[in-house]
């Protein structure tokens, strides 16, 4: 199931799902992280104070290079001890549908698009230079998750509205992860998500991204995937952990990405819903779209309905089967009393007038225990 992790970026509340359970029941717990040869060599470090008209002469000399399908011009920012940084950037940000740069608060904000979808991702990078305005080396913000294009060169690949932005050498694992993908989007394309999504709507499109290593990924190794969103305006990519192994079948990778996949189009991470209704409304969904994981979750529901309360934020921090089962079985709960289209109102602005208190959706969930 999905695990919680909260944090502050960019001014965006993060709430990462991460649904563990898969890997944790197939003993998917430890690894190690492999380095590929497609690495950029380059160790990047914290950026020093920029000027802001040096970033803005960086940003559109980067802007027309791309614009011009120039690799040489790109890789002219870059030093002679950042080249192989420079030439590999260069020729992800030509692979992609869109790469654009911008000065964002003493670095750059990076927008991109894997192919047509309309949604962009973005990060946010710091950069040092040398006297001549080089770019010496560059790197996240620290504290963000690593972004794939930036570190390793890349292929983008394709299935109906689903890409996988996939680092060199992970090619053969990325196609069971996009059809994965493609399985969740064709299981949730059918469902008014206008709640969360009312202008524009969901297209359908997901973004996946397939990282070279643990390292990359930036969780551990038992985490199967969690949803990246960095800025207020973006859309959401789903990022899978390379370290693939035997026991997470199909079945079990698709069920994972609908899970992540409501996360994206509902864009979760920037709500401000309580843990049981940010995780317990993509368990339900994965639910709805495979009835034998629902079947599966109430095995696990407590027996005593009575007894059964909401989950805690700390209870699913912690990552439990049982947890989500319940959390699930709360959104369900509640969808069932009030409806999905007044529920998803209430899940998708926490501050909506007219919702009820936890003790009205601990009756609605015990309700649902009963039945």
């Amino acid at each position: 199931m999905a695990a919680l992790l909260r944090g502050s970026v960019g001014g965006v509340t993060v709430r990462i799902g991460r649904r563990t359970a898969l890997l944790l029941a197939a003993g998917l717990v430890t690894g190690c992280a492999t380095q590929g040869d497609e690495g950029n060599g380059a160790v990047a470090t914290p950026g020093t104070t920029v000027s802001e008209g040096l970033l803005a002469r960086i940003a559109s000399e980067l802007n027309a290079a791309v614009e011009g399908r120039d690799a040489t011009r790109f890789a002219r920012v870059f030093a002679a001890e950042a080249a192989t940084t420079g030439r590999i950037i260069a020729a992800n940000a030509l692979a992609l549908g869109v790469w654009r740069a911008e000065p964002n608060d003493g670095g750059l904000r990076i927008r991109t698009r894997a192919g047509t979808e309309p949604g962009r991702g973005s990060a946010e990078v710091t950069l040092n230079v040398d006297e001549a305005g080089r770019v010496t080396s560059i790197a996240e913000r620290l504290g963000d998750h690593a972004v794939v294009w930036l570190h390793h060169a890349i292929e983008v690949l394709r299935q109906g509205q689903v890409w996988a932005i996939v680092a060199t050498g992970r090619a053969a694992s990325a196609q069971s992860w996009l059809a994965a993908a493609a399985e969740a989007q064709s299981r949730l394309i059918g469902e008014d998500w206008s709640a969360w999504r009312p202008d524009p709507a969901w297209d359908g499109s997901l973004v996946v991204e397939l990282p070279a290593d643990l390292l990359q990924f930036g969780e551990p190794a038992g985490i199967g995937a969690y949803v990246r969103l960095r800025g207020s305006d973006d859309d959401a990519r789903i990022v899978c952990n390379p370290v693939d192994r035997p026991g997470l079948d199909d079945t079990g990778r698709a069920q994972l990405l609908t899970h992540e996949a409501v996360h994206a189009v509902t864009r979760s991470p920037a709500r401000v819903a309580p843990g049981w209704v940010v995780e317990g409304y993509a368990e339900h969904g994965a639910e709805r779209a495979f009835p034998d994981l629902e079947a599966s979750n109430a095995t696990l529901l407590p027996t005593d309905p009575d007894a059964a309360a909401l989950p805690s934020d700390q209870a699913v921090a912690a990552g439990d089967l049982a947890v989500y089962a319940l959390a699930a079985r709360a959104v369900a709960g509640a969808q069932e009393r009030w409806g999905r289209v007044q529920t998803d109102a209430w899940f998708a602005d926490w501050q909506s007038p007219g919702r009820p208190d936890d003790a009205a959706f601990t009756d609605a969930l015990r309700a649902a225990l009963r039945r």
